[in-house]
């Protein structure tokens, strides 16, 4: 029986008792030479320690090799988690329509075309009063009492939320809309003082009202308007 060391039967090694091919072996001259191995062969040492530390920390045996252990999937999880809120919080909000200083030459008189928006209050849904030239550029609906306007105001929050432009709904009371337009960007408000619609004559069918970013308004609308006609007059409000 051959010993452990014994190389004689494992190649054609030249000198009886070393290993096989042992003359491809070099030995350097000077010792700084081995460095790289040496330091390659640290990193694998750290690498180990820090691997048997984490096994020590989450209690797990040595030479796990069956997939992820729970520990660890609880933390990945967590931390998919706490991405996920992150994504939430900081994800960008509804751009905010870009006004321009009010309009202060060639203006026709206020409440008609080519002229300024009146300037009144209107108190919003949540009982906070605002200039109603503070929405500009804008499409405003001015909604007579009882009228149902589901419809038109489902049409002119699209076509502003496209245009990015103010979708207001005015009525003498606040509009009553659904909770689709309730949690929408369209902004409720009531005339207070009862000014805006009787400035603008309003019976008993809605008025639209298209606004400039310097508060002109360049068109009054009668009536409903279809979501076509209604887009391509909204594209030059923020011009």
């Amino acid at each position: 029986m051959a010993r452990d060391d014994d190389f004689a039967d494992r190649g054609n090694s030249p000198v009886d008792g070393w290993p096989p091919d042992f003359e491809h072996l070099v030995i350097p001259d000077d010792a700084r030479e081995l460095d790289p191995d040496a330091r390659a062969l640290a990193r694998e040492q750290r690498a180990a320690a820090r691997a048997d530390r984490l096994r020590r920390v989450l209690r797990l045996p040595s030479g796990h090799r069956s997939g992820p252990p729970w520990p660890i999937a609880i933390v990945v999880v967590g931390l998919l988690a706490a991405l996920v809120g992150l994504l939430a919080v900081f994800r960008p909000g509804p751009t905010t329509p870009k006004a321009r200083p009010l309009a202060s030459t060639g203006l026709q008189p206020p409440g008609t075309v080519q002229g300024l928006m009146p300037d009144v209050l209107v108190q919003r849904d949540n009982a906070k009063a605002a200039q109603v030239r503070d929405f500009r550029p804008a499409v405003l609906v001015l909604i007579p009492g009882g009228y149902d306007a589901a419809e038109l105001l489902s049409t002119v929050r699209q076509v502003a939320g496209k245009r990015h432009v103010y979708a207001v709904a005015i009525g003498h009371d606040l509009p009553v809309v659904s909770q689709e337009l309730t949690r929408s960007a369209l902004v409720l408000a009531r005339d207070v003082d009862d000014r805006l619609l009787p400035a603008y004559r309003v019976g008993d069918t809605p008025v639209l009202l298209l606004v400039r970013a310097d508060g002109v308004v360049t068109r009054i609308l009668p009536g409903a308007a279809s979501e076509s006609a209604l887009d391509s007059e909204v594209t030059h409000l923020t011009g």
